[in-house]
């Protein structure tokens, strides 16, 4: 018996330094379960990217075809830049399907140094692909797309998955009650590339069923927006602490999931389900036993 307090103590004090001890239920009575989020295995192989092929002769580009991956559905743009003038081509509009792939092909401006892909119609460059030597012109026939703020100063600066979060699970009724609530903490989260934002999900990984918790919150529980605004080059291009709370629902019982998992999603656009997810949290065995046998 005591040791069963002590341990439902520590996940207390765990579930308190993450979640904040002024979001602490007044009418907690069960246990806490914690939950460490990661980031998930070979991040870099999740984020948006792909790569362009060019066609040139003597230096001169005549066509440049993007093979975009992991991009969210939805609209985009893109445009050949000659970095070393500013001067800029047409944008061409492109759609990515629900799987993530896109593809599109640009003609023309020979001198290009670059290609820039924004979200939406004129949004910033969010990723790009240089395939011409800045210093020595020389062009390469295929580059990588590279995610991040391609019209960051003094020069683009690529995202990178970085940070850790905790979430706590909280019995707000007698212990078998499951009836949870769900709150945690995220801490210094990479800005994210224009025109995208964080979503947070419930995953059940047994039966691959998604429920979306919605954005990440600010401290006094709104919706934290601006989330893609990178500062200047001498300040932190880490976001501060971010939150998720949520209450059980008719279509939530936490029970019923397995992790918790965070995704780069285009800002204003909430898909039924993640391409890819870029963090993790794993439900630990003790809340698994928790879960109906009938699912």
């Amino acid at each position: 018996m005591r040791r069963t307090y002590h341990l439902a103590l520590a996940g207390a004090m765990l579930a308190i330094a993450a979640c904040g001890e002024e979001r602490l239920p007044s009418e907690l009575q069960g246990r806490v379960y914690d939950v460490r989020l990661l980031a998930e295995t070979s991040p870099a192989d999740r984020i948006p990217g792909g790569t362009v092929a060019v066609t040139e002769t003597d230096g001169v580009v005549s066509e440049v075809t993007v093979t975009a991956a992991r991009l969210p559905a939805g609209e985009y743009s893109a445009y050949l830049v000659d970095e070393r003038t500013g001067s800029a081509g047409p944008r061409v509009n492109f759609t990515a399907d629900a799987t993530g792939a896109a593809n599109v092909t640009l003609g023309g401006s020979g001198s290009a140094t670059t290609v820039v892909i924004g979200v939406g119609a004129q949004g910033d460059g969010a990723l790009w692909a240089r395939f011409r030597d800045l210093s020595t012109g020389t062009v390469s026939a295929t580059a990588n797309l590279v995610l991040g703020h391609f019209d960051a100063d003094p020069t683009p600066y690529p995202y990178a998955v970085t940070g850790t979060g905790r979430v706590g699970l909280w019995e707000r009724g007698e212990f078998g009650s499951n009836d949870f609530w769900l709150g945690g903490v995220v801490e210094n989260l990479s800005v994210a590339p224009p025109g995208f934002t964080y979503i947070a999900w419930l995953h059940d990984a047994e039966r691959d069923i998604w429920v979306s918790l919605g954005p990440l919150l600010n401290e006094d529980r709104s919706t934290a927006t601006g989330l893609d605004v990178l500062p200047p080059a001498d300040q932190t291009r880490r976001l501060p602490k971010l939150y998720l709370d949520r209450l059980p629902s008719a279509g939530v019982d936490f029970t019923h999931f397995t992790h918790v998992r965070l995704s780069l999603e285009r800002s204003g656009a909430e898909p039924a389900r993640p391409i890819t997810t870029l963090f993790v949290g794993t439900f630990g065995a003790q809340f698994l036993l928790r879960r109906p046998t009938n699912l």
